[in-house]
């Protein structure tokens, strides 16, 4: 069932109480307090929207790839390369396939290398609507291969 197919809580004068919708039990649950506080201890269930997974891990070195050819959400990535110098720009896609020359990337972020690698942490979530791909490019803009190795590890954790 939906959330929106069962009635709120309400107290005795008909005010919505504080309460999350439990996949679970198909109702929502009054979150209960101690002296003022609210205390949630719902763990995000298999059918939790919210609980994430690594989607996608470099098997090898590279320098783009597909994390996933359907819909979904990014919630951290973490890039480590063995390169220690210079200035480069990961990007994600919206995208089903491998990025090609020239393409616009839905997200850029310049990265100066260091040997402890970078993360990302996106906390609300970037949603793409078509699919998720990643690559580094050599330029800020449009993707570009020019001057880019195969020298990147990425691990996407999302939903």
């Amino acid at each position: 069932m939906a959330s929106n197919t069962v009635a709120v809580t309400r107290d005795v004068n008909q005010v919505p109480v504080p309460q999350y919708y439990s996949v679970t039990n198909n109702d929502y649950e009054v979150m209960q307090g101690n002296n003022g506080t609210i205390q949630s201890n719902h763990i995000p269930d298999s059918t939790s929207k919210f609980a994430y997974s690594t989607v996608y891990h470099s098997a090898a070195a590279e320098s783009s790839n597909v994390v996933k050819a359907s819909a979904g959400t990014i919630y951290k990535v973490f890039l480590a390369t063995s390169i220690t110098s210079g200035t480069f720009y990961f990007c994600l896609f919206n995208s089903a396939t491998v990025p090609s020359t020239g393409t616009a990337p839905t997200f850029i972020y310049p990265v100066s290398l260091s040997p402890n690698g970078l993360q990302l942490t996106f906390d609300m979530g970037m949603f793409f609507g078509t699919g998720i791909s990643w690559a580094i490019s050599a330029a800020l803009g449009n993707y570009s291969t020019t001057g880019v190795t195969a020298a990147y590890m990425v691990t996407v954790l999302g939903a």
